[in-house]
């Protein structure tokens, strides 16, 4: 099992006012921007809600970056690895429609859904005074996938109904009629851009989090503090731990 950079400080570092975003490579889409500190904890194929060894991954890297970056809101953006390996031909779909690993789709989303559950509420129970906020899966340019995304945050929806402002759905609003992103948030395959950054900021400001927005193509996240730390990622502009 790899070995982590642990803390060289005695204490934490602060940064207040910004919102720490934890995620596989989706978390990039919130580079260059004064309100997030983007934080890519690895790739999706090992950091997903698919099983709850891999749930336990993200737990414990998510446990061991809040334990070294004081910070009051964190965002989590996982999950659409999870929606894509459903469909059952493997990491790469848009490269072929053979199926190498077929999926009960209904029993995967019950299995991703409360090992999301279980990840936030272990975090909470980790750092109860930290607000911690969900981003739904977001949706790509294949069909069948978008139809499984679609259940899946309706059951994300579904599972924390009881916890308010935590999921952020916002799909209604990147999204075409046909359920595919609009143009203006397609980045590749996989992945939307930083307009994504838009109604996210939209959603905390409605909660009073941020005033206003803080995207900026200059702005560079190669903070010194942070750069003793962790790997400074200078193609993506975000931080990742150090092996």
């Amino acid at each position: 099992m790899k070995k982590w950079l642990k803390s060289i400080f005695s204490k934490k570092e602060t940064f207040d006012g910004k919102i720490l975003v934890l995620g596989d490579s989706h978390s990039r889409a919130f580079t260059n921007n004064h309100n997030f500190i983007p934080f890519f904890l690895g790739a999706g194929k090992q950091h997903n809600l698919l099983t709850v060894e891999n749930k336990d991954r993200v737990f414990n890297k998510c446990k061991n970056t809040l334990e070294d970056i004081d910070v009051e809101n964190v965002l989590l953006v996982f999950s659409e690895p999870d929606c894509r390996y459903m469909l059952g031909r493997g990491w790469t779909p848009w490269e072929g429609n053979e199926v190498v690993n077929k999926v009960d789709i209904e029993k995967q989303i019950r299995i991703s859904t409360s090992n999301y559950l279980n990840l936030y509420n272990g975090l909470k129970s980790s750092f109860p005074n930290k607000k911690i906020f969900i981003l739904n899966a977001t949706p790509c340019y294949r069909d069948d996938q978008n139809e499984i995304t679609t259940r899946f945050n309706n059951e994300m929806g579904n599972r924390f109904s009881s916890y308010p402002d935590v999921f952020i759905s916002i799909n209604e609003i990147i999204t075409e009629e046909d359920g595919k992103p609009r143009k203006e948030f397609y980045s590749d395959p996989v992945h939307l851009n930083h307009q994504l950054q838009i109604p996210v900021e939209d959603y905390f400001r409605s909660l009073g989090i941020i005033e206003k927005s803080g995207f900026s193509k200059e702005l560079i996240w190669d903070n010194d503090a942070m750069r003793k730390k962790f790997k400074y990622n200078k193609k993506f502009d975000c931080y990742t731990y150090a092996e």
